[in-house]
């Protein structure tokens, strides 16, 4: 996969990220974490990551790793701290497990249509999300975001591992930064 660590890589530092649960999340009932979601529950698991100011984002990219014995059960939302959402999975028609990819709006392949029956279920390479990110386009990069993951049929269980979001501004500036949950 074109993943770039020098953009994205785990931040120690306390006032570029918050963590409301430490991951990985648990997606399913087991291993006696009961107050994590439950399989087949669309109300999912949450994750924040707070940025700081910074500018209107130009262009957002979402780098996103889950183990999921079935990903077409899943659904994954971006919300931005002003309360606007995008669908970036919406239960692809697919039985393969696992997601470790890159969204990207400019990408050749889409998380939709491109998954592989297989492990992982997307072959490295940037994804378009399900729907665009362009839609958090200027607004401002910092805030507290919030990343949810739901699991919406019963008997296939996952782990949200990690996520990050890769801003550039609108002005075409990529924060020196990395954002990482």
């Amino acid at each position: 996969m074109e993943r770039n660590p020098a953009r994205c890589v785990l931040q120690s530092v306390s006032n570029v990220r918050l963590i409301r649960h430490r991951l990985p999340l648990e997606l399913a009932e087991k291993g006696g974490y009961s107050s994590y979601t439950p399989d087949n529950d669309p109300t999912g698991v949450a994750s924040t990551l707070t940025l700081p100011p910074g500018g209107e984002i130009g262009k957002l990219e979402v780098e996103l790793e889950i183990d999921h014995t079935w990903v077409g059960d899943l659904i994954v939302e971006l919300e931005h701290p002003n309360g606007t959402t995008v669908r970036l999975v919406n239960l692809p028609n697919c039985s393969g497990e696992n997601i470790d990819t890159v969204l990207d709006d400019d990408a050749a392949l889409s998380i939709q249509d491109d998954c592989q029956d297989d492990d992982p279920a997307y072959p490295a390479a940037r994804y378009r999300p399900a729907n665009v990110l362009s839609g958090f386009n200027n607004l401002p990069v910092g805030g507290t975001w919030t990343l949810t993951v739901s699991d919406n049929a019963p008997a296939d269980t996952g782990v949200l591992r990690r996520w990050c979001l890769v801003p550039t501004t609108a002005s075409g500036e990529i924060f020196s930064d990395r954002f990482e949950q």
